[in-house]
């Protein structure tokens, strides 16, 4: 008798143990998913970061580039040319983003 009192007195403690660690098992994959999902945004972020400083580059790049095409100009004529030239791609880009969306 005394042996099945100490078995269920062990029984209960160990399904108290388990219920205790599938509640914190619980807890944790929720903390998991949570921080799942911040790393997802943390890396679409990074993204849109890298994709900002490319772009930027490539607008510094360009800048440089028409500087020294209008300080190389001879005439005002070619510096009108220059400034044109802008102005066309410029509105071509606009055209084709309002295209896409």
């Amino acid at each position: 008798m005394k042996t099945i009192l100490i078995m269920s007195a062990v029984i209960i403690l160990l399904i108290i143990i388990l219920v205790i660690l599938f509640k914190n098992l619980k807890k944790k994959n929720k903390e998991i998913k949570d921080l799942n999902s911040e790393i997802e945004k943390i890396n679409q972020n990074a993204s849109i970061l890298t994709e900002y400083i490319k772009k930027q580059n490539e607008i510094k790049t360009e800048t440089k580039k028409v500087e020294k095409e209008i300080q190389n100009a001879k005439t005002d004529e070619e510096v009108f040319d220059i400034i044109n030239n802008i102005i066309n791609t410029n509105n071509d880009k606009l055209r084709n983003k309002a295209k896409e969306q």
